[in-house]
């Protein structure tokens, strides 16, 4: 099922008792409009004209479009097919505890974020499997309404931390960094390319 959200068992009154700016650690909470959809609790907020909102399943195919677009510039030079993106989108929004939003302005997808919870604990983390921002729109603000709006709805569904991969050295990278987060001395990220 496309993008189960973590607010299961949070009501309306207590999801706005949190909307309030407040700094914790990582984690900055702004105010939102916060509208029930199709009987789930969902993010909306309304921005600069532009709207940042949960992703349903016939919004695929744009942020699909979008995604290739995205991750055949710098620093990614990816080339990825329509068929491709679309399995990898549906997959991470499939996943128990996924979350996905995404922003439009005047009824374009212009950015994304996707990614999925995982128990560690007794708690949950949330990992970011994809940001994604129109390269024409970049550098606007949009990455940051995308991350700021999941980081209420993660501090509100009681997670406690959020992780990510990047590229190293790039502009993601100094992105996330300006939104207070660290890189991770103890952790390396390794992989092996399976012989055929």
């Amino acid at each position: 099922m496309v993008a189960q959200n973590l607010l299961f068992g949070n009501s309306l009154s207590n999801f706005l008792d949190g909307c309030r700016l407040v700094s914790k650690g990582n984690i900055i909470i702004v105010p939102l409009d916060v509208r029930l959809l199709s009987n789930k609790m969902c993010c909306c907020a309304r921005l600069n004209n532009m709207n940042v909102r949960e992703i349903t399943t016939q919004d695929l195919d744009a942020l699909c479009h979008l995604f290739i677009e995205v991750f055949k510039q710098d620093p990614w030079n990816e080339e990825w097919k329509f068929e491709w993106a679309k399995e990898r989108l549906t997959y991470i929004l499939s996943l128990n505890y996924s979350n996905g939003l995404m922003a439009e302005k005047s009824n374009e997808v212009v950015g994304a974020i996707l990614g999925r919870g995982m128990p560690f604990k007794g708690r949950l983390n949330f990992e970011v499997v994809e940001l994604f921002v129109s390269p024409k729109l970049q550098n606007q603000g949009i990455g940051t309404k995308l991350m700021t709006a999941l980081e209420q709805i993660l501090t509100q569904a009681n997670y406690r931390k959020v992780v990510l991969l990047t590229a190293r050295d790039s502009t993601p990278e100094l992105f996330y960094q300006r939104r207070g987060y660290k890189l991770n001395e103890q952790i390396s990220f390794m992989s092996k390319v399976l012989a055929r």
